[in-house]
Order: C-alpha cells, then sequence, then structure tokens
C-alpha cells in the first residue's frame, strides 16, 4: 500500500506543476511576445488587418457549414439596405460583409472583422425592409465599436486570439469560437451605445428609427407565441421595453419629410427564401 502524501508534499507538487506550466506558457508565447505587449494596454490595439484575418477564417466555416443564401432577389435586398447604411458609416476602417444563412433560429450575430450573419428566419419576422435596416444598423454599431473582439478576448484571452490570427490555429478553434459566438452576451454598456449608434445611424440613412421599436416588439419574449421558442436574438439582448421606449423617442424627433422608404418589394424577398417545407 503506498503511503498517502503529506500535506507539504502535495503542496511542494503543486508548486512544481505550477512551474512547469508557467515555463511552457512562456516558450509558447515567445514567437507571439511583442505582439502581446502591443495589446496589453487594450483590445484596440490588436491591428484592424489581424482582425480581417480571422473573419476570413470565419467566414469559410460558415460557408463549408451553412448553407449560404445566394437567390439573387435575397442578396439585392440586402446589397441595397447595406448600400444605405454604410454610405453614413465614416467611424470604421472595416469593409461589413452581410450574408444570410438558412437556420432555425430567429437572429443576427456579428463577428470579428465585420462579418454580419442573418439568420433567415429573422427576415421572415420583418414587416418591411426598414425593420431589417433597424438590425443591421444595430450590428454595424457592434461592429465599429469592436465589441466582438472584446468579447471573443474576453471568453478565450487574448493570447488565444493574437495565436488565431497571426498564425492560423487549427479550424476546431474556429468551429468553437463560431459556437459561441451564436450566445455571445454583450454588457448592458456595449448593447446601449450601439443601440444609440442604429439609432443616429438610422436617422442618417433616412430611415425612421421607430422601425426599430416595431421589430423589438415583435422579438419581445412576452409578446411571442408559443410556436416561437426557437427565437434567440434577445436571448443576449436584456431590457428590450426599454430599447422600444427609447427607439419610439427617436422616431417622434425623426423628421418625417426627411424619411425615404426602400424600393424593394418585401414579400417578394420573403418568398425567395427556403421554403420551410423544403428540408
Amino acid at each position: 500500500m503506498k503511503r498517502p502524501k503529506t500535506l507539504a508534499e502535495e503542496l511542494f507538487l503543486m508548486a512544481v506543476l505550477v512551474i512547469v506550466t508557467i515555463g511552457v506558457s512562456y516558450a509558447i508565447m515567445g514567437p507571439i511576445r511583442k505582439p502581446m505587449q502591443r495589446v496589453r494596454k487594450g483590445i484596440d490595439n490588436v491591428p484592424v488587418s489581424w482582425e480581417i484575418r480571422l473573419k476570413d477564417g470565419i467566414k469559410r466555416y460558415i460557408e463549408n457549414d451553412s448553407r449560404v443564401i445566394k437567390d439573387r432577389t435575397v442578396v439585392a435586398a440586402i446589397d441595397a439596405i447595406r448600400a444605405r447604411l454604410l454610405a453614413h458609416v465614416t467611424d470604421t476602417t472595416y469593409h461589413i460583409e452581410i450574408i444570410v444563412i438558412e437556420s432555425d433560429v430567429v437572429n443576427a450575430v456579428t463577428f470579428p472583422g465585420g462579418l454580419i450573419v442573418v439568420f433567415t428566419p429573422l427576415i421572415r419576422l420583418t414587416s418591411s425592409p426598414e425593420e431589417l435596416a433597424s438590425v443591421l444598423a444595430h450590428e454595424i454599431g457592434h461592429v465599429v465599436h469592436r465589441d466582438p473582439l472584446k468579447q471573443l478576448a474576453k471568453e478565450l484571452g487574448i493570447s488565444t486570439v493574437l495565436s488565431m490570427v497571426n498564425g492560423g490555429k487549427a479550424p476546431p478553434m474556429v468551429e468553437t469560437m463560431v459556437k459561441q459566438f451564436l450566445d455571445i452576451q454583450y454588457t448592458r454598456e456595449q448593447e446601449s451605445a450601439a443601440d444609440e449608434y442604429a439609432l443616429r445611424l438610422l436617422s442618417d440613412a433616412h430611415i425612421n428609427p421607430v422601425c426599430f421599436a416595431d421589430l423589438m416588439e415583435k422579438l419581445a419574449p412576452d409578446t411571442l407565441s408559443e410556436k416561437t421558442s426557437v427565437i434567440a436574438y434577445f436571448n443576449t439582448h436584456p431590457d428590450v421595453h426599454e430599447r422600444v421606449r427609447k427607439a419610439k423617442e427617436a422616431g417622434k424627433e425623426f423628421k418625417a419629410a426627411s424619411e425615404e422608404k426602400f424600393v424593394i418589394d418585401w414579400d417578394a424577398v420573403k418568398r425567395s427564401l427556403p421554403s420551410l417545407f423544403s428540408r
């Protein structure tokens, strides 16, 4: 029978383990120590070029793993909304991309580098292109504020993020990251800032901000039918009713004479989405 280890022996072994772990970490982190020193003062020091490389890897994974909607009617509508909004975005160097994927979940997700992914049920839930534009304006706010990268660093650690963009960690890391973003939770401050950005952007783009309130009321948990149990968008977006109130206030301040409706046949766009019965 082996003699049980004393407390002193156990503490000694724990100390050895810690020292070995630090040594291994030091050896692994050596190649990216200089980049790490540059980002210690904040995630904003991570070069945008690195983040764009990460975005490219995420996009390839999503395109290989999901059904990306390439119907011309849908793509043209998304491009028109994107162009209208981005014409008034002057505070970012990202090339913002928007793709639509087939899913069972009502959601829209923004990934590092300026990639916005819209899930088909969210489009089906909207009544107009203006309502979808309101969600995209909110997601663009997250892009401008680099919230996805900040949350990624918070969840995985800055060293992991740097290793992914500075040498390309294995695809499983990208898969893990994509799945984490489906349930990502931004802080109250980040959500409020993205909302404020969206309301300004909508107004600048001659879109009545009240459309944001209209859509959020449809997404609010206490107004959904039981059949919409797959909803995800507002699982990570708290205080829906307060946000509805602010959007309505912004709508009252909006000058109706400046409103420019999209010339898009929205019913045709929704009919062009994959049939719910063709899966």
